[in-house]
C-alpha cells in the first residue's frame, strides 16, 4: 500500500493536477499499470533538445508537456500513426511519412499538373499554327516554377507540426512527442 501511494503522489507531483483528485485516481490507476510493466531507460541525444521548451522546460514557470515519465515508461510511439491535417508534409529525414495514406492527394496533384501541361500544349500548337511563337515554353516553365515553390511553401508547416509531433530520436535536429510514431501525411 506504501508503494502505491508513493507512486500515487509520485505522479501527483509530476502531473501538477492535485486539485483533480477524483479524475487522477482513474489516471494513476493507468499510470501504475504502465510503470509495472517496464521502465526504459532512454538516452536522447538530438542536439536541439535543450532548445524544445515544451518538451523540459526549466526556465519558464515550468509549462511543459512532461513526457519524459512516458518515455521512461516506455510510451514513445511506437506502432502509432499520426494523421497531420494540413496541406501536407515534405520528406525529412527526421520523420517517418508512410505515403501510401497520402494516395488521394498525390493523385489530385498530378491531375492538375497534367491539365497544366495540356493547356500549355494547346497553346504551343495553336501559336504555330497561326505563326508566332515568341517562346511559350518560357512562359510555362515560369509557371510551373510558381506553382512548384508555392506548394513547397504550403508544406512548411506541416512538415514543422509533424516534427514536433513525432520526429525521429536519431541524434539528428529535434526529437519528437511520440518519436516512434508514423506519420500520415
Amino acid at each position: 500500500m506504501a508503494l502505491i501511494l508513493d507512486k500515487i503522489l509520485f505522479f501527483l507531483s509530476t502531473m501538477k493536477c492535485t486539485q483533480f483528485i477524483g479524475v487522477v485516481f482513474i489516471w494513476v490507476s493507468k499510470f501504475l499499470w504502465f510503470t509495472e510493466c517496464a521502465t526504459c531507460s532512454i538516452g536522447i541525444d538530438d542536439p536541439e533538445l535543450n532548445r524544445l521548451w515544451y518538451l523540459k522546460n526549466n526556465w519558464r514557470n515550468g509549462y511543459d508537456m512532461n513526457v519524459l515519465p512516458a518515455w521512461r515508461s516506455c510510451v514513445n510511439g511506437s506502432g502509432v500513426t499520426v494523421g497531420v491535417v494540413d496541406k501536407g508534409v515534405q520528406d525529412h529525414t527526421d520523420l517517418n511519412i508512410n505515403r501510401n495514406l497520402d494516395y488521394g492527394k498525390r493523385q489530385s496533384v498530378t491531375y492538375w499538373a497534367d491539365q497544366l501541361i495540356l493547356e500549355q500544349n494547346r497553346q504551343n500548337q495553336q501559336r504555330l499554327r497561326y505563326g508566332y511563337n515568341r517562346q511559350p515554353q518560357q512562359r510555362w516553365n515560369s509557371a510551373y516554377n510558381i506553382i512548384q515553390r508555392r506548394k513547397q511553401e504550403s508544406l512548411k508547416h506541416g512538415t514543422r507540426v509533424a516534427g514536433i509531433v513525432a520526429a525521429k530520436q536519431n541524434g539528428l535536429g529535434i526529437v519528437g512527442i511520440a518519436f516512434g510514431a508514423e506519420i500520415a501525411g
